[in-house]
């Protein structure tokens, strides 16, 4: 059986292209500042909230949760770009024939699935039109996150009236199935808002905050207890949405969702593809590789579950090893192909900075980056990103030529090049001179303090309030206590949160809600209920 494509849910390219315009456009000023600074005269209110489209694994979730026992297609839709580090920006989203024809496909086959099994999910499954017109409802409420409007309603179910009157049950609710996952009102995650007040902004209603809560913790749709919690008027209010918050965090999915973030944040996601020369590390395969990554998230894990600390995050002194991982970190092998936690050396090793995974996600080739670290320092940790470099910099550019005698160590190579020639300078004193803080690691992240039999200088320097520091171990103390980089963590969670960037009308809200992360406690997880609280994610821009 085939579901057909026919009748008022038709998914057009032209709709949904013009639909998916929301998602790169704003709403008001885009004007995006590099981090999270602010002057006090600032607007502290959100001035962009383009629409959203669910993400792949948003879509292939939701249809999980709204077919519970049905085994669905494998498939999931065209993968979306990766944009300041996040896979879930509306600026990576674009649809694209192929993505129509992709989600079309997902459509048809989730529709037959489903309708062939009826008793699985559905609360009715007899061949009677009292049971199609029903199911319709109830589907369409839950696929679009919301009730219905009366004309939606009208709609929905006359058209479930006719397939099954045309098809029969079954293949009847594969197509109304089929419409509604194809309809915009499901693939897109419109938050208006209700304009019942005055000002610059709105608030968004009880079922867009259940929806935005929902995906933010889950990943998903709304659950009942959302949807009852948007139905009694309790998410409008800073105090109802920070208790439907607690409640989510407590679910093992949020636990997940939430460490994936993090590991995004810092660029985990590089370890895929991470390559070095066999010849010089011949330890590094496929196994390696996955065992770094789950090293890191291991740790991210306790830091915001566990220990809920700031300064965990950053300064917490162990780690999660097995047999393989052992001689990276420098300690005895537990005996085990599992990971254990272990206490680490504190002058060596201090917070996720220092774990091997993230200094090897940093490596190239035959050695690691002082110029990959810094960049990922000043970006992820410091929001202070270097520019890209102008184009047709290096058209015209010699390579500085250094006696070799002069060059012993990979910071004596970078130094000496990029401090000789013009084109370079101006942004490399910044990227190197934030790189070199963990120069006493290699390209695995080991810990070491020679080089080609040289002493290794691990002294660095940040930008603004951290200045010099003597090497990563002292950097990472220091950021435990930072407000840059309190600042800087709480504004990237701010774009995963809300799929963007943050404006000029943002950052204040930034601020506020990093103040929590310096005061007494430190918790990562008040950071995250700060957040949802906090105006940027309750409101959007009126127009």
């Amino acid at each position: 059986m085939r579901a057909r494509t026919h009748g008022p849910f038709l998914l057009l390219a032209t709709t949904l292209a013009a639909a998916s315009g929301g998602c790169d456009g704003v709403i008001g000023d885009g004007d995006a500042p590099n981090g999270p600074t602010v002057t006090p005269t600032a607007e502290c209110s959100p001035t962009a909230d383009p629409i959203r489209r669910l993400t792949p694994t948003e879509y292939v979730n939701t249809a999980t949760t709204l077919f519970p026992g049905v085994v669905l297609p494998t498939a999931s839709p065209i993968p979306d770009s990766r944009v300041h580090g996040f896979t879930n920006q509306s600026a990576g989203q674009s649809i694209s024939d192929l993505g129509v024809q992709r989600y079309e496909e997902l459509a048809v086959a989730i529709g037959e699935a489903a309708a062939q099994q009826l008793d699985s999910w559905a609360p009715c499954s007899d061949d009677s039109d009292a049971c199609a017109e029903s199911l319709a409802k109830e589907l369409a409420f839950r696929a679009y996150r919301r009730p219905l409007a009366p004309d939606e309603e009208a709609a929905v179910t006359g058209f479930a009236l006719q397939a099954r009157g045309d098809f029969g049950m079954t293949e009847g609710m594969a197509i109304v199935i089929q419409g509604l996952l194809e309809s915009p009102s499901f693939l897109f995650r419109p938050e208006i808002g209700t304009a019942t007040e005055e000002g610059a902004t709105v608030p968004l209603d009880g079922y867009e905050m259940a929806s935005r809560l929902s995906y933010f913790f889950l990943d998903t749709m709304p659950d009942d207890g959302l949807f009852a919690a948007a139905a009694d008027g309790r998410l409008t209010t800073p105090e109802g949405v920070e208790a439907e918050a607690r409640r989510l965090m407590a679910m093992p999915e949020a636990r997940q969702v939430l460490t994936g973030f993090l590991g995004e944040w810092l660029g985990l996601y590089r370890l895929e593809a991470l390559s070095l020369d066999s010849q010089v590390f011949p330890e590094l395969d496929d196994q390696l590789r996955a065992d770094l990554e789950a090293s890191a998230r291991a740790f991210l894990d306790k830091a915001l579950w566990d220990d809920d600390s700031f300064e965990s995050l950053y300064d917490g002194s162990f780690g999660f090893v097995n047999d393989r991982l052992a001689p990276l970190f420098g300690v005895p092998e537990p005996g085990s192909d599992e990971l254990v936690l272990v206490e680490l050396d504190p002058a060596q090793r201090r917070g996720i900075l220092t774990q091997p995974a993230l200094l090897a996600a940093t490596s190239h080739g035959i050695a690691h980056s002082p110029i990959l670290r810094g960049v990922t320092l000043l970006d992820r940790i410091a929001c202070a990103p270097v520019p890209a470099p102008p184009p047709g910099i290096l058209d015209d550019f010699d390579p500085v030529e250094v006696p070799p005698e002069e060059i012993c160590t990979t910071r004596d190579q970078v130094a000496k090049t990029h401090s000789v020639a013009p084109a370079c300078q101006s942004c490399h004193v910044a990227i190197d001179g934030a790189g070199f803080a963990f120069e006493n690691y290699d390209a695995l992240g080991r810990h070491r303090t020679e080089e080609n039999g040289c002493s290794i200088d691990a002294t660095g320097v940040l930008p603004g309030e951290m200045g010099e520091v003597s090497d990563g171990v002292d950097l990472s103390t220091r950021l435990s206590e930072s407000p840059q980089a309190a600042e800087c963590l709480a504004a990237h969670a701010f774009r995963f949160a809300l799929g963007r960037l943050e404006t000029k009308g943002d950052t204040c809200q930034i601020q506020q809600v990093a103040e929590g992360l310096l005061t007494e406690g430190k918790s990562l997880q008040t950071l995250l209920i700060d957040l949802v609280k906090s105006d940027a994610f309750r409101r959007r821009p009126r127009g």
